[in-house]
């Protein structure tokens, strides 16, 4: 089960209420650094761990959720805020080696053309 609200605090603030158990845990989405599948579950790896939910990759990445994920492999979607480097066959965030799937390497490649006409850099050198 996923809601997600906006804390009227601040508009940058949002946060995912995941059930674990009987219990609703408040997280915040934007220390969400990725997605992975795992089994009938995905993994939410989050700054300080992961946790798990039951809903499809697909599902997830159709909800409304404010971040910029971006399906780089079957089983992975990432958040392009925590990328630390990147090579034509994967991508780092903090620790983590993400693959990038041959069916997902044009969704990658888009990206990185956005993010260069953006900054008038070169990500392809």
């Amino acid at each position: 089960m996923i809601n997600l609200a906006e804390n009227l605090d601040s508009s940058d603030n949002y946060e995912l209420f995941i059930k674990t158990g009987t219990r609703y845990q408040k997280l915040k989405i934007l220390d969400l650094m990725f997605v992975k599948t795992e089994g009938k579950y995905i993994g939410l790896y989050f700054k300080d761990g992961k946790r798990l939910l039951r809903i499809s990759l697909a599902n997830f990445l159709n909800e409304a959720i404010p971040i910029k994920l971006i399906r780089v492999h079957k089983c992975f979607a990432i958040n392009t805020a925590f990328i630390t480097s990147h090579r034509p066959d994967e991508i780092m965030i903090m620790e983590h080696q993400i693959p990038i799937g041959n069916q997902y390497k044009e969704n990658w490649l888009n990206y990185l053309k956005t993010q260069d006409t953006e900054s008038g850099s070169n990500s392809f050198e």
